[in-house]
């Protein structure tokens, strides 16, 4: 995650993603995520509820299937919308996702393979896994890269 200090404060900063400029982006923070990650912090960022998807429903003017107006389809439209953001941990792949981004042209979320994050924050910090966190100021950049050599490993105890 690459964010202002300050919770309070938009963080400016401009992306390039697979070579490509994406320009400036005004947000609260921009989220960078591996397979092994996706489950996680990613997922609860973009996950959407079958309440939300009922609302939504109503709000194009579909009726609901039942008087509690959430059913079946609401819960599957949602497992299968939140899920999206899944890939394997050996992939070697990044998921950016930029936290309620104001820039109405650009793409401010997807896969990629290399992120270039230019800072346009007066006191922007890193934070890696929640431990490590690294400030960053106007002008700093860095690259983000899967390498599969760090892959993590997992193993899984079946009783």
């Amino acid at each position: 995650m690459a964010c202002e200090r300050d919770a309070s404060s938009v963080g400016m900063y401009r992306l390039n993603v697979d070579g490509r400029d994406l320009g400036k982006f005004k947000s609260s923070g921009i989220l960078m995520s591996t397979g092994t990650g996706s489950t996680g912090w990613l997922y609860s960022a973009k996950s959407i509820s079958p309440h939300k998807i009922s609302h939504l429903k109503k709000l194009i003017g579909l009726k609901p299937a039942h008087d509690n107006n959430i059913d079946l389809i609401d819960y599957a439209v949602s497992k299968r919308l939140s899920n999206a953001t899944h890939f394997q941990v050996d992939k070697p792949e990044l998921y950016y996702f930029v936290r309620e981004g104001f820039q109405e042209t650009a793409i401010s979320e997807g896969h990629c393979s290399e992120l270039i994050f230019t800072s346009e924050m007066l006191s922007g910090e890193v934070k890696i896994d929640g431990h490590s966190v690294i400030p960053v100021n106007i002008g700093d950049r860095f690259k983000v890269t899967v390498d599969p050599q760090y892959t993590l490993k997992c193993m899984k105890f079946l009783m």
